[in-house]
């Protein structure tokens, strides 16, 4: 498939991007018999790394044609590597001015005879500047300097975290967030100060939804803790004495409503706006439906289901949203031939809801965004003023089955176990003395517990 001049040279490795580009077979026995020049951008932010790309695109133009012309010299160290070795030049000059003088070429007596670093760096800066750009000049400087990007220590710093992946990405993306924001404005860490603080929440997170924007800020503000743990960064944090505006009280009988389960109307609109769509997700939507109204499992849960995880009359998840998350549940009786014809065919690692096409740690993406689109649709969202989130959405299946599973008379802690509820492990009774949790047989009860409403196919 032909890449895009956009996309040329550039290649995910994780969340960052890589510089590839092949060497042409002819000219190959110049760079040991390398097939490719591989280098790292350092930066998940496809502006930073497309400039990045185009300044050793560049490099390699002009080895490539040095080469072909007789004229080849090594490829030349990236721009951060030259400038630690200079750092670690001065510091060696710092420590002992004289040997560092003779090593250059100068033999003095006297300190204040000695050659310095500094005397030669400024060709290099020029150079730099004259052969890659103004901006690799600023790079060099910045980390010659110990001026250090907000991205450079993010993965450092969340290979620390114990969280799930979906926590991660979204950490990840929140401080990018800043990171984009402060490099466009060439802010090293050391620069950003309270003012550019203040500016960068005053022009991106309060204009957002609160709660989103409370949620990046914590992020962010918890990653400058880091920094200022790790000497990054040597003042108080910029962040703590920002503060979201007060949010107006709310007046008598309008308090703020939690987002709730789907009534037994919705419940009938739902399934009957299904059987009356067209189109080929039709289907896959339908189950999972079902799948979340009878189980109780969270949409991510569903998604990850193999086929090897619904054998034997049982769902086994093997890991979620939290700890408790891992558990094992009897498939509801209803659910058993979805189940059986979507298992039909597969191999033991594919995944019953193969059809949702998701990525990475958030494999639901696709299903949840359907279900969005799907609600609006047939009018059965619950949009409320100010508010960008409907107040029922998939997790209300969810909801409904744990409010039907407890009016059933299901003890609350065997609820909680079915769908992985920490409560349902805490405390000396059922942590300690009830390690095993509930029976299959509690369990089961639990589930059959649960049913449609009345009119649903």
């Amino acid at each position: 498939m032909a890449v895009s001049s956009s996309e040329r040279y550039l290649k995910r490795r994780g969340n960052r991007y890589q510089f590839r580009r092949e060497i042409p077979a002819a000219l190959r026995h110049h760079f040991d018999g390398k097939t490719a020049i591989i280098r790292p951008l350092e930066t998940s932010d496809t502006k930073i790394a497309k400039r990045r790309r185009d300044e050793i695109a560049r490099e390699t133009d002009r080895l490539f044609d040095e080469a072909r012309s007789g004229k080849f010299s090594k490829p030349v160290a990236r721009i951060e590597e030259i400038a630690d070795q200079w750092r670690a030049e001065i510091e060696a000059h710092d420590a002992d001015p004289l040997a560092w003088s003779a090593k250059a070429g100068r033999r003095v007596e006297r300190e204040e005879d000695a050659l310095s670093p500094h005397e030669v760096l400024d060709d290099e800066v020029e150079g730099i500047a004259r052969l890659h750009g103004e901006d690799a000049k600023a790079r060099f400087l910045d980390r010659l300097h110990n001026r250090t990007t907000v991205e450079e220590h993010v993965e450092t710093h969340l290979g620390e975290l114990d969280l799930k992946p979906k926590t991660l990405q979204g950490r990840r993306a929140d401080i990018g967030l800043f990171a984009a924001w402060a490099s466009k404005r060439r802010l090293t860490v050391r620069k950003v100060g309270r003012r550019e603080a203040a500016d960068f929440f005053a022009e991106v997170l309060l204009p957002m939804n609160r709660k989103t924007a409370e949620t990046k800020f914590s992020n962010i503000r918890v990653y400058w803790r880091w920094l200022i743990e790790r000497g990054f960064y040597l003042e108080d944090s910029p962040w703590d004495r920002l503060r979201f505006p007060n949010q107006k009280k709310a007046r008598a009988g309008q308090a703020k409503e939690a987002e709730r389960p789907f009534s037994d109307d919705e419940m009938r609109r739902l399934f009957a706006g299904i059987s009356e769509a067209g189109g080929k997700d039709r289907e896959r939507l339908n189950d999972a439906m079902r799948v979340g109204a009878l189980s109780g499992m969270r949409i991510e849960e569903i998604c990850r289901l193999t086929v090897s995880d619904c054998q034997d009359g049982l769902f086994r998840i093997r890991e979620g949203k939290t700890d408790a998350a891992a558990r094992t549940l009897p498939i509801h009786s209803g659910l058993a031939s979805l189940v059986a014809r979507r298992c039909k065919g597969k191999a033991a690692d594919e995944r019953l809801f193969s059809d949702v096409r998701g990525k990475g740690a958030s494999l639901s993406d696709p299903l949840s965004k359907q279900f969005g689109r799907f609600i609006r649709a047939i009018g059965v969202a619950d949009l409320r003023e100010g508010h960008r989130r409907s107040k029922v959405n998939f997790h209300s299946f969810r909801r409904r089955f744990v409010e039907d599973a407890i009016r059933a008379g299901v003890p609350h802690h065997v609820v909680s176990w079915v769908v992985g509820h920490a409560e349902g492990r805490d405390g000396i009774t059922l942590g300690v003395y009830n390690r095993g949790g509930p029976s299959e047989a509690q369990m089961r009860s639990c589930v059959e517990a649960v049913r449609l409403p009345e009119g649903v196919a």
